[in-house]
């Protein structure tokens, strides 16, 4: 009789051991998997922008809130900033003071290349709409991939709507079709939103793997809408009438970071972060992450080896009457290790598919979510760091066969058949 006869027999005849041998391996394989996963996706996700952009001007919140907000979508920019900062954007700066493109001694210099406004005002479902203008469909430099439309138009009039390509697969909506977008901000008597609007969609924008998918677009002018009732309000308190931005998107010319910076930081009521700076930070936090999901990963399948090799244990106890037969029969003591052996491979068959299943519910629940930069990256199942933890968990459960091996091979016949 082979090892392999008699693991499968034992496997079958003890199915409550069994199973809890089995499911001491399904929790730790499949957490193990999904924290792996999630790692792994949070850094493909913090990868996932606009890798055209050099810089972010907007209102005066943290760093990390105004680059969230505009570079990957995550939450709401809360604060406005005059939209007059646009054209000054688009115009000559001064090097030491502000002044108007030409004044005396201005001593200006093209900076930017692009500034495309951005207004984040309303929502539709748990989608950004917000206000931009023809250049969100530019890019200044010739090798970039610029947004392009997909299907349909972009917009050319008040009252219409352009969609990123996740918003309509998700919402089933195409040119023609009709959405109900509301403002953030609602009446501080009625609770009301300020801004209501039926929008057409005019057309669908082309998958670019960045927020941009997950976002409505449309006019400046249905933004100034909302801003014209907030105002009376005292809804909006940094914009003076009826015009206001969020951020702009900057592309600058070479070397300008600094010039760009110092006028607008020291002569305006707006803020600039460098994209590639904060990056660096945000991969520091990253790394730091990463090391301490590893680690967590490392303590979880330890605590599953743990738990196997307990339950080998107990089995061993159990079977030591079986073992004292086999031996008294004339089998040696390497057909009862092969035995051990099939047994702790059939517990990691057994325990693999249920585990790689639980993974991938809970992989598909967690992606619900909508507000983790982790999950804005496509959830992809099995990826390649499985097939290592599988491998580590197959090599790992002989491993907890340590302590009844030994056992094994100091076992006394004669003792355990005593009382028989």
């Amino acid at each position: 009789m082979s090892g392999l006869r008699l693991a499968f027999i034992s496997f079958v005849r003890r199915p409550v051991s069994s199973l809890l041998a089995a499911l001491s391996l399904v929790i730790p394989i499949a957490a193990a998997g999904l924290m792996a996963t999630l790692i792994e996706n949070s850094r493909e996700g913090f990868r996932r922008y606009d890798t055209t952009l050099d810089a972010i001007i907007g209102g005066k919140t943290p760093d990390l809130q105004l680059l969230m907000a505009s570079l990957y979508g995550i939450g709401h920019e809360e604060n406005i900033i005059p939209f007059e900062l646009l054209r000054h954007a688009r115009e000559p700066m001064s090097r030491k003071r502000w002044t108007l493109p030409g004044a005396p001694g201005g001593d200006a210099d093209d900076v930017v290349k692009q500034a495309t406004p951005i207004i984040d005002f309303a929502v539709f479902g748990r989608y950004r709409v917000v206000g931009t203008d023809e250049t969100f469909l530019q890019r200044p430099e010739p090798h970039a991939n610029p947004p392009s439309m997909a299907r349909g138009a972009w917009l050319d009039g008040p009252g219409l709507a352009v969609l990123g390509s996740q918003v309509a697969r998700s919402e089933d909506l195409a040119p023609g079709d009709e959405i109900a977008a509301r403002s953030r901000l609602t009446h501080p008597v009625s609770g009301d939103p300020l801004w209501e609007k039926v929008l057409t969609v005019s057309g669908v924008l082309a998958p670019t793997g960045a927020a941009y998918d997950r976002m409505v677009y449309t006019t400046i002018e249905e933004a100034f809408e909302l801003h014209r009732a907030a105002i009376p309000l005292n809804l909006m308190r940094q914009v003076r009438n009826e015009t206001g931005l969020s951020y702009m998107l900057i592309w600058l010319h070479d070397g300008q970071e600094e010039r760009l910076r110092d006028f607008f930081d020291n002569y305006t009521v707006a803020k600039t972060i460098l994209v590639r700076e904060q990056l660096e930070w945000l991969e520091r936090l990253i790394g730091g992450g990463r090391l301490l999901g590893a680690t967590l990963v490392a303590i979880i399948a330890g605590l599953g080896m743990l738990c196997v090799m307990t339950l080998f244990n107990a089995r061993f106890e159990a079977m030591g009457e079986d073992l004292a037969i086999l031996r008294a029969l004339g089998h040696g003591k390497s057909l009862v290790a092969s035995w051990l052996l099939w047994e702790a491979i059939l517990v990691w068959v057994a325990a693999l598919l249920p585990a790689a299943l639980l993974e991938r519910i809970l992989s598909g629940l967690i992606a619900g979510s909508h507000e983790s930069i982790m999950l804005h990256a496509p959830l992809v199942w099995p990826t390649a760091h499985h097939p290592m933890i599988w491998g580590l968990t197959l090599v790992a459960c002989p491993l907890a066969l340590v302590v009844p091996l030994l056992r094994l091979y100091r076992h006394n016949v004669h003792d355990a058949l005593k009382g028989m």
